[in-house]
């Protein structure tokens, strides 16, 4: 009874079975800031703004049918002054991380593939990490299949007119980093690189840029080239996960 008494009277009356105890919920906006935290990192990788491009040509589609694998070459990453700090403690101390970046094709690319050939998913991790330039190489590279071709059948005919916003695939990028000696990863942000840019001035940029971002900041630039490979040829195209169209000098 000691006990009892010094519960109040809406607890006593839950354990007696008179009632039961009710949540107060939370406003709409606490709910809807909670919504946003939990969704707006998937928002960022999956549903990246779609930048208005030229217009795509009958004979760029009869290209993207003939496509049948794609090859990532990443070469390195250099961080930006919001992406630096991030990990100034930890340079403090020192200790250098250790970068993985995950590149993953749209399902746009793979979905009309046998299932056995779906292979969507592309990991790298990275060498040294140089402080003083903040730049850190791969030197890495990985080969997948893919086919547009029942997808832009489908699309043929509404786009042979000059459509500039279709979607002919993406490659996701998903940046993060890790302390020496740890199995924990720590994401720096996303950048989207869409395939149907490699046509745009291709033979004019040695390298493109696609910025790694996360809510908006940029980060980081990654500088990666792709090749996509046609029936009988290879179309080579350098390009650049950042904002500009030079090479990486910092870590040569």
């Amino acid at each position: 009874m000691a006990t009892i008494r010094k519960l109040d009277d809406q607890q006593i009356a839950y354990l007696v079975g008179e009632t039961k105890f009710q949540v107060k919920p939370q406003p709409p906006e606490l709910q809807q800031h909670s919504a946003d935290s939990n969704e707006h990192v998937l928002e960022e990788f999956f549903n990246a703004p779609r930048k208005a491009g030229r217009t795509i040509t009958r004979n760029d589609l009869e290209i993207f049918k003939s496509i049948k694998s794609v090859r990532v070459l990443l070469e390195a990453l250099t961080l930006k002054p919001e992406g630096s700090k991030r990990i100034e403690l930890l340079q403090q101390n020192n200790a250098f991380p250790i970068f993985t970046i995950e590149c993953q094709l749209s399902k746009e690319l793979v979905q009309y593939l046998p299932r056995n050939e779906i292979f969507n998913i592309i990991q790298f991790e990275s060498d040294q990490f140089h402080c003083q330039t903040q730049c850190t190489r791969f030197g890495r590279e990985a080969q997948r299949n893919i086919n547009l071709k029942p997808l832009i059948e489908d699309l043929d005919e509404n786009a042979s007119g000059g459509e500039s916003s279709l979607n002919l695939g993406r490659l996701h990028f998903a940046v993060r980093w890790r302390e020496p000696g740890t199995c924990l990863n720590e994401l720096l942000g996303f950048g989207v690189l869409e395939l149907r840019d490699l046509l745009k001035d291709a033979l004019l940029e040695q390298c493109k840029c696609v910025t790694i971002h996360r809510r908006g900041v940029p980060l980081a630039t990654v500088y990666v080239k792709v090749n996509l490979s046609l029936e009988g040829t290879t179309v080579t195209t350098p390009t650049n996960t950042g904002a500009s169209t030079a090479k990486c000098l910092r870590c040569s």
